[in-house]
């Protein structure tokens, strides 16, 4: 090449060679053509796999439910020909896995403020505290201006038992921090990580849980539990898509959040 390139690369010294300047710069330059290369059959791949038609969607496990008998269905007669796969876990999970780039959306109540991300929100929503129909905790709630439902004071619960989300699952941290600010310690033997197991153990007198309006309401708990207001405020969140800002995926993502908004919304 130093014909065709017009320097030397190499200086000759009986059967050693070194590299001039010229050629120190060359092999700089030929590794970064090779890392360019990788970059490019990533890449290439990556589009590849676009075009074949796949969507990693990472959903919390308060929604899974929801996903597979409204969302999926009706997404697919949309893209038949997308391949879909599903991961549930926590929201935490999750979000790692969106920013590994292992999965393509998440679902989830999650609303953080990673700027690479944008955060759709798709429904409205707000904590409630959840008893069965005929728990003691619902004659002692009262009306109270700025909340939705009848509210209890953490005088009426927290000798109760608590069905516990776990570590780390939004409504758990909601429920720590409202123990937290009426310092008590919740009395709990029950641990679970999806909703549904929570009402099914509140509608069997196992205890109460803090918890999602919304969910409630999806999951078909509406009439078969109680549910109340508490804390000095009403806790709104909300449902949000998650998505990388510069995904190639926006048809298909936007696609995927204008149909879960309409399932969720047709519950409130």
């Amino acid at each position: 090449r130093e014909n065709e390139l017009g320097v030397k690369l190499f200086i000759r010294g009986g059967k050693m060679f070194s590299l001039t300047y010229a050629g120190q710069r060359y092999v700089e330059m030929l590794e970064k053509l090779r890392e360019y290369e990788e970059d490019i059959t990533k890449e290439m791949t990556k589009i590849s796999n676009l075009y074949m038609g796949k969507l990693r969607i990472g959903v919390q496990l308060s929604l899974v439910e929801l996903m597979i008998t409204k969302v999926l269905p009706e997404f697919t007669k949309r893209f038949p020909n997308v391949q879909l796969s599903l991961e549930e876990t926590g929201s935490t999970e999750l979000l790692a896995l969106l920013h590994k780039k292992e999965l393509d959306v998440v679902l989830s109540s999650y609303a953080g403020g990673d700027t690479e991300f944008i955060y759709e929100k798709v429904a409205n929503d707000r904590l409630v505290l959840v008893t069965s129909l005929d728990s003691k905790i619902a004659k002692k709630a009262v009306k109270k201006d700025g909340f939705t439902y009848p509210w209890l004071d953490a005088s009426a619960y927290k000798d109760e038992k608590m069905i516990q989300y776990s570590p780390g699952q939004i409504f758990r941290v909601a429920a720590d921090r409202n123990c937290g600010n009426n310092r008590f310690t919740p009395i709990s033997d029950v641990t679970i990580r999806a909703t549904r197991t929570a009402l099914i153990c509140v509608e069997n007198n196992h205890g109460y849980t803090i918890t999602s309006d919304l969910l409630t309401d999806q999951l078909g708990y509406s009439d078969k539990v109680r549910k109340f207001s508490y804390g000095g405020t009403e806790v709104p969140f909300s449902m949000n898509v998650i998505y990388e800002q510069n995904t190639m995926l926006k048809e298909e993502i936007g696609n995927f959040a204008a149909i879960v908004r309409d399932n969720l919304s047709s519950f409130k």
